[in-house]
């Protein structure tokens, strides 16, 4: 590969990753911002439906399992 390629497949490279989502990125094994407002609503999403999974507090809690639409 000449160093005019390489240049090119690096500037794809970044064009292309500047068009996914961050959660495509970390799916993918790209960096990505961990503070994405959706990749923390979903952890926050997560981390309660797996406290009320473990301590069975859907009905205390006001939070069940089933209010929220499946993941993407």
């Amino acid at each position: 590969m000449t160093r005019s390629q390489g240049r090119l497949r690096s500037w794809l490279t970044r064009s292309w990753l500047s068009e996914m989502s961050e959660k495509q990125k970390m799916l993918a094994g790209q960096p990505c911002d961990p503070a994405d407002r959706d990749l923390t609503n979903e952890r926050l999403h997560v981390r309660k439906s797996l406290h009320v999974l473990n301590n069975g507090e859907s009905d205390k809690a006001g939070y069940s399992l089933s209010s929220r639409a499946t993941v993407r």
